[in-house]
């Protein structure tokens, strides 16, 4: 027995995969630490069952937060800081460096300015990370 497709579902699958395919999930990872909060942008792949999967199981202590956010900007995350895209060390380009926020509002805000779907906030000291 064989599966067998429509050709109107055929062309309607190819132009959802063709309408998706450059389509961005942005995100914001960010680290409150005594209401101070140190944060990069993430390009490609922001939604929590694959960035926050990442973050919870791959960067679950501040160490390695504070490793990932030294990298700045990043094209896409990976499981371990070597995996990263980051713009800064892989494409060359300049002004990728962390952020510093003053607040959870104006943290909140950049994500909101450059159009991030999803902001992740790793809140110190109770050692949670927060999915805004």
């Amino acid at each position: 027995m064989s599966w067998q497709m429509s050709a109107s579902k055929r062309f309607s699958l190819k132009l959802k995969l063709k309408l998706n395919k450059n389509m961005a999930t942005r995100a914001y990872i960010g680290v409150n630490n005594n209401g101070n909060i140190r944060g990069i942008y993430v390009h490609w792949d922001g939604y929590p069952s694959y960035t926050g999967k990442i973050l919870r199981e791959s960067y679950n202590n501040i160490e390695k937060v504070n490793e990932l956010l030294d990298l700045g900007d990043l094209s896409s995350i990976a499981n371990t800081i070597e995996r990263c895209d980051a713009y800064g060390r892989d494409k060359g380009e300049s002004d990728t460096e962390s952020r510093e926020f003053s607040d959870v509002d104006s943290f909140i805000e950049q994500a909101k300015q450059v159009w991030c779907e999803v902001a992740y906030l790793y809140l110190m000291g109770n050692g949670r990370l927060r999915v805004t």
